[in-house]
């Protein structure tokens, strides 16, 4: 008896011994249980949960914040209003030189540059009927304004926001309508393209109908020429014949 109590002393007094019971505490296997009087942890999981759904209300209100200040930006500044409605600062296809429709499979074109105003010029090809396609080879403008008094009627293609007269889409186009025995004459309005000056909608349509009056003076008279717009092209060609329609025409 007395060599147990002696045995049980040593364990008391030893401190490393009385260590050992706070070591398998923090042993892995041990870290999940819990004692009688311990208060439940929560895991990590709900925590996630609510992180989640708290980046989602704030990506929502970002949202709705840059939703609502639009409008009220817009307002302060007309001239983003006017910015994205002509988008004529994006120039797609990049890195293509106007004055050589050549380069864009055109090889019946004609590049020129007119004045609707004092000081103001702007960018034009004309594409002849396909069938004159060899006969234009090497021509120069003199020769491409007499075609007008040719039998083939003319379009005047007004083209839409973004882009310029060598845009891909309406390459395609004016090679479709070549073919059917049309001249197509195109531009690019002030501020579009090599065009001089900026985009407005008074200028647009005074473009439109300063190339109007430029080709009339070249058809023949029984010819007829057909205005064709395109996006916001429509618009313009609108207002064109609504200027003729006041001038009597």
């Amino acid at each position: 008896m007395r060599r147990r109590s002696s045995l049980t002393a040593e364990k008391d007094s030893d401190p490393e011994l009385k260590q050992r019971p706070g070591r398998a505490a923090a042993h892995p296997a041990t870290r999940g249980r819990q004692g009688p009087g311990e208060e439940p942890r929560m895991g990590k999981r709900p925590f996630r949960r609510l992180g989640l759904l708290g980046k989602i209300k704030r990506m929502m209100m970002v949202l709705l914040f840059v939703y609502v200040s639009i409008p009220f930006i817009i307002k302060l500044f007309p001239s983003i209003q006017a910015k994205l409605v002509f988008l004529n600062f994006v120039r797609v296809p990049y890195f293509i030189d106007l004055k050589r429709p050549l380069d864009q499979g055109l090889n019946h074109t004609h590049n020129l540059y007119l004045e609707p105003e004092a000081g103001l010029k702007i960018g034009v090809w004309h594409t002849v009927p396909a069938q004159m396609w060899r006969d234009a080879q090497d021509k120069d403008g003199d020769w491409y304004r007499s075609t007008f008094s040719s039998a083939h009627p003319v379009i005047l293609y007004l083209h839409g926001n973004a882009g310029t007269r060598g845009g891909d889409h309406r390459v395609q186009l004016y090679k479709v309508l070549s073919s059917l025995g049309y001249h197509v004459v195109t531009f690019d309005y002030r501020g579009w393209g090599d065009s001089d000056g900026s985009p407005s909608e008074r200028g647009m349509t005074s473009d439109a109908l300063f190339i109007y009056d430029w080709l009339r003076q070249r058809m023949e008279k029984t010819l007829p020429l057909y205005i064709w717009g395109h996006s916001l092209g429509t618009g313009v060609a609108t207002n064109l014949v609504r200027r003729m329609t006041e001038r009597g025409e």
